[in-house]
């Protein structure tokens, strides 16, 4: 009797255990699905774009390889979108195309206006390219339109804010560096809130205002250089009126209407020279 009673509390252990186990297992699964219900959002991130190939890096891709990824995007349905599209679609107004990405291009460099502008009327594409202030300054106080390593100036920069081909956001107005304990806009190790709001957020809206005055244009995005951020520099972004963030961490966003939040942490693939098309897109593009 004693005998069947335990063999009767082995078994109905072990049938426990498994219900558990597959309660463990499915759930996760579940968890996964309903965080997966909104629109994939790929965004890439290009620099420069060279036809020099001395000069093609990590951050500096061929205009061969470029114009590359840019026909291969068409032919697999995709349709670029721009910042604007996102913000508004997720604050209610209008619609996502039904395979959209956004291609952006971080700094301000002259092969932005001088390669990837006539390429994207061609191909009937839009980019977002996150300028500089400084950089913009010095190349319009100081022309030099050398494609190999210039900067865009402001007359150029306000060419594309009049067309919907390149739209133009804020990469802060003098703060793409690395030093004195700050990494782009993030807050220093023991910096207080008030000392970082007031010397990052008088940059930011430098740039800003800057923007304006010399294009008619207040930027709605902002892009932290390096992809620095911490907490207080989400915060501060919102606190100054921008209504997205882009950062580097290399991830497909999902997007949801109504989820304004997500707007502020959205990822980016940094796309380096000598990988070919097929390769780079393999783990970004829905199969």
């Amino acid at each position: 009797m004693v005998l069947k009673i335990k063999k009767t509390y082995i078994f109905l252990t072990a049938v426990f255990v498994l219900i558990i186990s597959a309660f463990l297992y499915f759930v996760p699964m579940i968890t996964s699905a309903e965080e997966k219900t909104g629109t994939p959002i790929p965004i890439i991130m290009y620099h420069q774009i060279t036809k020099k190939s001395s000069r093609k890096g990590k951050y500096t891709v061929m205009y061969d390889e470029f114009r590359n990824d840019m026909m291969y995007l068409k032919e697999k349905g995709y349709t670029t979108i721009d910042m604007t599209d996102l913000i508004e679609y997720v604050y209610g107004k209008g619609k996502l195309p039904e395979k959209p990405i956004i291609i952006t291009f971080d700094d301000g460099f002259e092969s932005v206006y001088e390669y990837v502008y006539p390429l994207f009327k061609e191909l009937g594409m839009c980019g977002v390219a996150s300028i500089v202030g400084e950089y913009t300054t010095f190349f319009t106080e100081n022309p030099d339109h050398n494609v190999t390593y210039s900067y865009m100036d402001w007359a150029e920069v306000k060419e594309l804010v009049k067309g919907d081909i390149i739209e133009i956001q804020n990469h802060s107005y003098d703060l793409h560096k690395n030093n004195n304990g700050r990494k782009g806009i993030s807050k220093k190790k023991d910096e207080d809130a008030a000392s970082y709001n007031t010397e990052v957020g008088t940059d930011i809206m430098k740039m800003q205002n800057i923007m304006k005055e010399k294009t008619g244009y207040t930027p709605n995005t902002l892009t932290f250089p390096f992809g620095a951020y911490k907490e207080e520099t989400i915060a501060l972004a919102k606190e100054l009126g921008f209504k997205a963030t882009l950062i580097c961490e290399e991830r497909v966003n999902i997007i949801e209407r109504g989820d304004t939040d997500a707007l502020y942490r959205l990822g980016r693939f940094n796309r380096p020279s000598d990988i070919s098309t097929e390769r780079f897109f393999a783990d970004i593009l829905e199969n």
